[in-house]
């Protein structure tokens, strides 16, 4: 153990170990909420004029980013990639701890790792991409209109299909009062009951 901490603070690991401190703190202090996790993401919506350094800043942070990850998760991703292959690279090549070397191998580092962090957000992104899609399309029903799906939509039953730009979202419906509707009517969603995850519907006449 001891020889484990003093290969993490030589001269060739310390920069990475101490940028893996630093995102570790980060972590607790979001943990006992203290930050904000998106305190630090950036808004890459702002229009206005861009200068060459904001301009590759926003490249550079888009492309850490891979869709709706805080990019403090791809970043300290980055961190554990290059602070590992900097701890097995200064034990089995560097052995003698040669500051020169060790230099000349930081760069490659941390590109190395910023393309391995590229490539397991966009995994990531593949496989829980669907599932925030479909939040986000549950999300923005409210005032749109759909289908009745089900046999018929009443004040205790009933789903209601919502067209979207990419696959048809279900959502469980309700009426308000009496009011039936039956399968294939067109309704139009004006409310929601967040606590029990279900949308008021109310039928959708096309020619007003």
């Amino acid at each position: 153990m001891h020889a484990f901490l003093q290969e993490t603070i030589t001269p060739p690991n310390l920069p990475f170990t101490i940028l893996l401190i630093l995102i570790m703190l980060y972590w607790l202090f979001v943990i006992i909420g203290a930050i904000d996790l998106e305190f630090l993401d950036v808004d890459l919506s702002t229009d206005g004029d861009i200068d060459a350094g904001d301009s590759f800043f926003t490249s550079f942070v888009q492309l850490l980013k891979m869709g709706d990850a805080p990019i403090m998760a791809a970043v300290s991703i980055m961190a554990l990639i290059a602070w590992t292959t900097s701890m097995v690279y200064n034990h089995y090549l560097n052995f003698n701890h040669q500051g020169w070397i060790a230099a000349g191998v930081i760069a490659l580092i941390f590109l190395i790792s910023f393309f391995i962090t590229i490539m397991i957000m966009r995994l990531l992104n593949k496989i829980f991409g669907p599932f925030n899609s479909e939040e986000d399309a549950m999300q923005s029903s409210m005032y749109k209109t759909g289908t009745v799906l089900t046999s018929e939509v009443n004040s205790g039953f009933g789903q209601v299909e919502i067209q979207t730009m990419g696959a048809p979202v279900t959502i469980n419906a309700r009426t308000p009062d009496d009011l039936v509707l039956i399968k294939g009517e067109k309704v139009l969603v004006y409310d929601e009951d967040k606590e029990k995850g279900v949308y008021f519907v109310d039928r959708y006449d096309e020619n007003v």
